[in-house]
This record gives structure tokens, sequence and C-alpha cells, in this order.
């Protein structure tokens, strides 16, 4: 590798020489060094004559080198960077020797220290890496490539405030520079890693505009830390994170401006998952997330936008934010952990009122994934969304899978379940069920919008659901007997709106292979038609008798497999109910809720209805006849409730 030459022959009172005989050394101070006349070109004489305006221009194999003007005193040769920067060799400079096993820190610092602006700092692939016993200073103005170079920290290293890079800060505490424009500075292919195991030892101090690539931190107790310091455009383009230590966040970053770009983040660790915590952000107007894989996201008082994620380990809290999510898979442990993996929160903070939070969920899809030996025995929920939240789900669901990822197949899937800050399931959301619609408004208090379910247009809307039972590493949970089954489609549970369904029962038998579950499946074109409704499940181990029932919402548009356990169906557990037939429904085909009065409106019935619990407003529409009320209005609320018929056709 050559590197360009502009230097100038000097006086000693600091004039320019034109015509001067220029002598250029090695970093010995005694060898000459050998000069060419371009990039690629031959030699040309050393010592060099200086142009007319004193200039020296030539091209070099070093970045370490001496000149003296008329044989006098050595002086350090500049390369002053043209159109792109010039690039400095770290190991030209004394001390930095690699390997691992010496302290490079100071020869490191003094090859940052003597880059022009501009300029980038090259440290070339050597076996063993670099080792530091002291935090490196980087300038805000020079770009450093580390060449995938191993930087490992050494036994008794004493490093500045913890930190083994420190960027555009002398004292790692504030910035040296202060608002240092983005002007496209870069650190790249870093490897951090803290084999001495020290205790309390950080990777990067951000307190400049550098672009972030190619990072690796290893065992560090915190990766990256941008202080609060207002900037703009932070980039982090490619982080892996390994064996995280302690319990802070492997990446904070606060008080930035606008335009932060993070993506590729990804996180492992073979401790407890639980303890991961990946990145901390709060105080950004205008956050761009991108492919975030693994570990704890915090995000508060920030604007955003969150494209792709794949968290199998760890939590998201949004506290405060307008965020967008789309094309996410957010695992859900709840062998592991009790909270909901997403938490949507106000973020009110001293007192102060919160404005509504706008948030959009999009294809976000919620991995049930737990072991056979330590399954969840009680209801879990996907989201716990709190207060003044505005939130709109669009094709967001739940899809079952267990150990060595069986059943992750999108015909195993519900909808979302969400809960308030207390746990309390919320009725608006969960009663209606917008959360598996395609395109459903969902409000903390109350649907944004009146929301309608229908029933499949056809009788033969199940089909061919018989158990299948097949090798699982799930074991049996339910009564070690024969248990039988029968389904109805449910439009509403209050009101017991739906209809049976018209298949005979079905029956498992758990003693033949404990190992195995009861899988009911549904098929049929016409089941497509059907839209936020659920499919009631009836259980007992007599037949034509059934002590246990589950709801579970129909994903609009999809077949839908039932896995049965023993005590929950696909994540929704089995509730108790007297023994005997299955329930008797008011059959209609349609129903329109009216969120602000929870009052409905059936269409498609023959009579008033005779079962269920209804509400003084409820309307109830019958097929048209002439000569026949056109429907019925309920004036006295109950069970049925007191029906007042319309007038006739």
């Amino acid at each position: 590798m050559r590197f360009e030459v502009f230097d100038y022959a000097q006086h000693a009172d600091g004039s320019f020489a034109p015509g001067h005989s220029v002598t250029i050394y090695e970093s010995d101070g005694v060898t000459k060094a050998t000069l060419y006349v371009s990039e690629t070109g031959g030699t040309t004489s050393n010592p060099i004559v200086s142009d007319s305006t004193g200039l020296v221009h030539c091209w070099v194999t070093s970045t370490r080198l001496y000149k003296s003007v008329d044989g006098g005193s050595l002086t350090p040769l500049k390369i002053t960077p043209p159109v792109g920067g010039a690039t400095i060799l770290a190991t030209d400079f004394p001390g930095v020797e690699g390997g691992g096993v010496h302290n490079d820190a100071p020869g490191l610092n003094a090859a940052f220290a003597a880059c022009p602006a501009g300029g980038t700092v090259y440290l070339p692939p050597i076996s063993g890496g670099y080792a530091i016993g002291s935090t490196l200073h980087i300038p805000w103005n020079v770009n450093v490539d580390f060449g995938h170079n191993q930087i490992s920290t050494l036994a008794g290293a004493s490093f500045t405030n913890g930190y083994m890079i420190s960027l555009n800060s002398s004292d790692v505490t504030t910035w040296d520079h202060a608002y240092p424009s983005w002007r496209g500075y870069e650190i790249r292919n870093a490897y951090l890693s803290n084999v001495a195991n020290l205790v309390d030892t950080y990777g990067i101090f951000w307190a400049s505009s550098h672009r972030l690539r190619g990072i690796r931190c290893d065992l560090l107790y915190r990766s990256i830390y941008h202080p609060n310091l207002y900037l703009d455009l932070h980039t982090i383009d490619g982080l892996f994170i390994n064996q995280p230590q302690g319990t802070e966040y492997q990446v904070e970053v606060a008080g930035c401006g606008d335009g932060l770009d993070f993506r590729s983040l990804s996180m492992y660790s073979s401790f407890s998952p639980f303890t991961m915590n990946l990145l901390k952000v709060y105080q950004s107007e205008g956050l761009h997330l991108r492919n975030i894989i693994n570990g704890n996201v915090y995000l508060k008082r920030s604007t955003v936008t969150w494209d792709g994620a794949h968290m199998e380990f760890g939590t998201i809290l949004v506290e405060g934010c307008e965020l967008a999510m789309r094309n996410a898979f957010i695992y859900h442990r709840p062998d592991l952990s009790s909270d909901p993996p997403l938490t949507l929160a106000s973020g009110q903070w001293s007192g102060q009122a919160v404005a509504n939070r706008p948030v959009l969920l999009e294809n976000v899809k919620f991995i049930i994934h737990f072991s056979d030996a330590a399954k969840p025995t009680a209801e879990f929920a996907d989201i716990k969304m709190q207060n003044y939240i505005d939130a709109k789900l669009i094709n967001c669901r739940r899809v079952m899978m267990g150990d060595n990822n069986a059943l992750l197949d999108n015909t195993y899937q519900a909808g979302v379940r969400c809960v308030d800050a207390s746990g309390a399931s919320i009725t608006p959301i969960n009663k209606f069920s917008p959360q598996i619609s395609t395109d459903g408004i969902i409000v903390k208090r109350q649907p944004a919008q009146r929301m309608c379910a229908t029933l499949p247009s056809a009788t033969t809307y199940l089909q061919d659901y018989a158990p299948v039972r097949k090798s699982s590493p799930w074991n049996w949970r339910g009564p070690a007997a024969t248990v039988y089954y029968k389904m109805a489609f449910l439009l509403d549970a209050t009101r017991l709106i739906g209809k049976p369904d018209n298949a005979g029962e079905q029956s498992y038998d758990p003693t033949v292979d404990a190992a195995s579950w009861s899988a009911l499946h549904t098929s049929g074109s016409a089941l497509g038609t059907a839209q936020n409704c659920w499919v009631r499940v009836y259980r007992g181990t007599t037949s034509g008798s059934y002590d246990k029932y589950v709801d579970v919402p129909i994903v609009s548009g999809q077949s839908l497999g039932l896995v049965d356990d023993g005590l929950m169906v696909n994540g929704y557990f089995w509730k108790d109910r007297t023994a005997g037939p299955i329930d008797t429904f008011f059959l209609a085909t349609s129903v329109e809720w009216d969120p602000i009065n929870d009052s409905v409106i059936c269409r498609g019935a023959t009579a008033a209805p005779t079962v269920g619990t209804w509400k003084v407003g409820d309307v109830v529409e019958r097929v048209p006849v002439v000569g026949q009320p056109i429907g019925w209005l309920c004036t006295v609320a109950g069970t049925p409730g007191t029906w007042v018929a319309k007038a006739n056709l």
C-alpha cells in the first residue's frame, strides 16, 4: 500500500522554501525511505526537491517517516490527506506491537493524535490482535479501521471511567469538541473483548458523531454509551454482543436529536436470558430500528420506527413513545417470565399530563414458546397496555411453539391478548377481538369504530377435524382418560350468539401415548368468511357431557388448528362449567357492536332471543318475511331480557 505525501519544505521562520532538498527517512531516522512518483509508478530520487510553492509531493509505503530540509534536524513528515483522506498504519508508531500481550494503547493513541483531520488509522490484521491497558482516545474527526482485530483487555488495566475506547472525550465525561457535526467519520471492524474479566469494564464512550459499523463486544458490562449530549444522525450498523456482564443496558443512548439509525443489533448469552439488557434509548426524536435480535429493549419519550425484530429472549418496554413496529417475531416465554413480552406505557412523568401516544403494530407475531418442563399454569397476556395508548394492530397474532420449534405453523394461531397495568383483561380490546382482525383500531378505553363479526357463510364450516396424535415434546397435562370434544362458533359470549358445529363429537385417548397432544383441525373454504369470532371448545371425560370449555379467537381468513395439551388450547386455559351438554345458542349470521353503549345489532335471526344476557338497546333484525316483524328491541335488560317486536314488513 502506498500513501500520498503532501508536505512543505519550510525555513525556520515558517516561510515556504521552494527548490530546497528534502531527505525523507524511515522511522529510525537513519535509513532513507523509498519514494515513488505515483500510486503505481516507479521510484524517484531521495532527497526530493520542493517545487515553486515549497511543496514536497511523492508516494511512500509507510506513514511513520521523518524529513530533513537541507540536512537540518529531523521533523515528522506530514501526510496531508487529499480528497477521501489518508490512511495511517498504526503499526508504524513505536509501541504498537500487536500479539495481544503488550500494551499497545500508548502507541495507538499516538497514531490517533497524529492522524490528519478526515484521515484513517488502520490496524493491520495480526495474530493475537492488540491488547490495551488504558483507554484509547480517538478525536472527533478521525476514522479508525480496527481491521477485524481483537482489542483485548490486559490484566491490571486502568481505563478512564471504565471505557476501553473514548470518542471525542479526554475525560470520558463530556466532549472535547462541542457539537461535532456529522461528516461521515467512522469507527469500524472492532472486536472488543474483556478477556481479562475486569469488573465494570465498558466498550465505547460515544461523545462524537462517528458512525459505528461492524462492532463486536465480548464480556463487557456495557458496550456503547452515549451521554446526554445533543447530536443528530447517530448510526450503529452491525453490533454483536456476546456474553454481556452485569445488568446495565449494553447500548444506552440519551438526549440525542433526529435521524438515529440503529440496525443489525444482536445479542447472545449462555446465562439467564432475562438479564440480557440490550438497548435503552430515551429523549430521541426520530429513531429507526432495523433487524434487532434478542435482549430487553427500553424506549422512552422518543419517536420510533421499528422494522424487523426477532426477539427470542427479552421484553420490550415502550414508555411515552410514538411507535410504529412492523414485521416482528416476539417470543413469549411464560415459563421464564410472567410479564407480557411487550408493554406500551403512557410515559407520564413528574405529574405532567401526557397526550395520547399513537402506536402501530403491523404483522407482529407473538410466538408462545415454552418447554415441557416449565409450562405456564395460569392465563398470560401478550401485550400490557397502559392509559393514554391509542394502538392500531394490523394482522397481529399468537402462534404456538414448543421445544425444538414444534408447531411453528400458521395453522396453530390465535389472536393476541391484552391486559392493563394491573394485569386485568382489557375488555374493549379482548371482547370485540379487533386484535385478530385484518384492520381493527384498538384504543385502551374502547374501540374507535364499530366492530362487526360474521359466522362462516355455509353450513360446512368445520370439516375433518378429528384429533391427530403426533409425537411431540409436550406431555399431556389433562385427565388420564379418554376425553371428548364438541365445538361451536361464537360471536358474543355474554349474549351466547353463535351456532354449534354440525360435525359429530370427537375423542382422544391420552393413555395410548402420554407424550402427545390432541389436535383439532378446522378446514373448509367457508371458514375464510368468518371474522372477529371465536371457536368455543367443550371437553369432558364422558361422551355428551362436558365440564370444561375454552374460547379461542379465529384469525380472519385462516384455517385454525386447536392444540390441547390438557391444560390449555393454543395458550388459552380451560375453564370449568357444570357438566352437561353444550350451551344453547342464539343463531344470527352477523353482529355489529356499538362500542360506546356496548349494545349490538344482530342480523339474520328468525326470532327474538331466548338465551343469553342482553342489554337495553340491543337490536335483533330478522330475515325479511312479509307480514312478520322486521326485528325486535330489548327494552329491559336480563336473561334473556324483555323484547318488543318492531313493525311488520
